[in-house]
């Protein structure tokens, strides 16, 4: 179990940095820039970039006298690496010269060839990253801005270092204010306003499922059904203008906008959990009913076994497995999806933020949320494949399982 986590948790960084790379490309291939409006001064322009440092390359480079000898370096270097690694494997691999009697391989020649093949792995790995280094430099054409000779990391390796230690970098549309500092408050909002609609999912979603499986084809699973088709359909903008009208401004029930109070969550937990509560509730019903044909379930109920022990601890539990698939990607849909209804209550959570900054293009925060979501996501995922070997003693994590 604990080399299983450690290899998940090790396989979350190429992720995390395939997704703020896609998202630092798709940033700054929109015109315009945080500083860039329609009456615009050049020279103040030209005066916040160089401070935010958003006049330097995108991308890590050398610039000044020496900087084509060095790509002509980094070139052959990446060459060097793709062809020494291919040869490796090629030498490994060739079969055995004639007349050289074949000895079966021990298990330190075994691990011995394993390393040498993630060696030549991890050089061509190397020598691919160094020639697409040099594209990209080529691509970018030679730094001028910047005076003397020498190398610069770039924008986006200056953000993943900062990542490194915990700095999401400055907000450029709230001026003197952290990412960071702007979305721990926010994300702890977006985390309560999330793990209350998932909660409602829960209460509402199986109970319904497990009582239209029970009650198959009666008015009660036709009800549930129903009900789940309707929540399905309705989008979640418009459910939540409706209820503003009717429950907020008309009735009078509840507040129809802010975060001052557990009143100012129902409406909007709602909003978010009526729809996957229309996934999950479907879902139950399907893994409900294919339990329930099981010979173990009429074995328990001809034991003579209560109906609530035989539908919660023997029906439910073995039908979990889909369900709970499904409610960890509702849980992390619910925290990171909540874009339009918190801007449609004006919770200040971290969709709210993530809005004002595209409309800002405030290239911080739009990094920082896109960070948090993904992590948040990640580890979801993590804690759900975890889960998998609790409700489930026969499911077993990593390496002890394959063997």
């Amino acid at each position: 179990m604990a080399t299983y986590v450690i290899r998940r948790v090790l396989a979350m960084i190429p992720a995390l940095l395939g997704i703020t790379l896609i998202t630092f490309i798709l940033m700054h291939s929109t015109r315009g820039g945080p500083f860039t409006t329609e009456h615009s001064n050049p020279a103040l322009t030209a005066a916040l970039e160089q401070a935010y440092h958003l006049d330097d390359p995108l991308w890590p480079a050398f610039y000044g006298s020496g900087a084509g000898t060095w790509q002509i370096l980094i070139l052959l270097l990446g060459v060097a690496g793709v062809g020494g690694g291919l040869a490796l494997l090629w030498m490994r691999r060739r079969p055995a010269a004639a007349g050289v009697v074949a000895v079966r391989p021990d298990e330190t020649a075994r691990a011995s060839l394993l390393s040498v093949e993630q060696i030549a792995r991890f050089v061509i790995v190397l020598g691919v990253v160094f020639l697409l280094w040099w594209l990209i430099m080529a691509l970018q054409g030679v730094p001028t801005r910047l005076a003397g000779s020498g190398f610069t990391p770039g924008q986006f390796l200056r953000f993943i270092w900062n990542l490194l230690h915990g700095d999401l970098g400055p907000s450029f549309s709230q001026k003197g204010r952290g990412v960071t500092d702007i979305i721990v408050p926010a994300a702890a909002n977006s985390f309560i306003l999330g793990f209350s609609a998932f909660l409602l999912l829960i209460c509402m979603a199986l109970p319904l499922g497990v009582i239209a499986a029970l009650r198959q084809n009666t008015w009660m699973d036709y009800a549930a059904t129903t009900f789940s088709l309707i929540g399905y359909s309705i989008p979640n903008f418009v459910l939540g203008l409706v209820l503003i009208l009717a429950v907020g401004l008309k009735l009078g029930w509840l507040p129809i906008s802010g975060w001052d109070g557990p009143q100012f969550l129902i409406m909007p937990a709602f909003v978010l959990a009526i729809r996957p509560m229309a996934v999950l509730t479907r879902l139950t019903r399907a893994s409900m009913l294919e339990v329930l044909h099981q010979d173990y379930i009429r074995t328990a109920w001809s034991k003579g076994l209560s109906g609530r022990v035989v539908v919660i601890r023997h029906a439910l539990r073995n039908a979990l497995l889909p369900i709970v698939t499904v409610m960890g990607d509702q849980l992390g849909d619910l925290v990171t999806g909540s874009l339009i209804v918190e801007s449609l209550f004006a919770i200040p959570g971290v969709g709210q933020w993530f809005v004002i900054s595209i409309n800002a293009r405030d290239y911080g925060m739009i990094m920082g949320t896109t960070v948090f979501y993904a992590t948040l996501v990640l580890v979801i995922n993590l804690i759900v494949d975890l889960l998998y070997g609790v409700i489930d003693p026969r499911v077993r994590l990593g390496a002890r399982a394959r063997s």
